[in-house]
């Protein structure tokens, strides 16, 4: 038996059965359907993100990604990620993808 065949297959962390650990930003993927938690940038067609801090799971060929908490609790001095939706002349209104 050659040293090739003796290798297991590798890993590429997009199943149910390894858990990959995420945070907004974070490369996910290639190749599969962008799900809920994932974003796919305009310049990089094909190309999967984090939007949310979670575990990435695999169902079929869509990629999601599971938040790791049920609510976010702020608390006074946290830095968060959202999107500017409007600016107005004395506040900005964010979309934190928040359920």
């Amino acid at each position: 038996m050659s040293a090739a065949a003796e290798q297991e297959p590798e890993d590429d962390g997009h199943n149910d059965t390894h858990m990959k650990v995420v945070v907004p930003g974070d490369f996910i993927g290639q190749g599969y359907v962008a799900g809920n938690g994932t974003y796919v940038p305009e310049d990089e067609p094909g190309t999967i993100y984090a939007s949310m801090a979670g575990v990435v799971h695999l169902i079929d060929r869509v990629i999601c990604v599971r938040p790791t908490k049920g609510h976010y609790r702020p608390d006074i001095g946290d830095v968060i990620v959202g999107r500017v939706v409007s600016v107005d002349q004395s506040r900005w209104q964010i979309d934190v993808n928040s359920y």
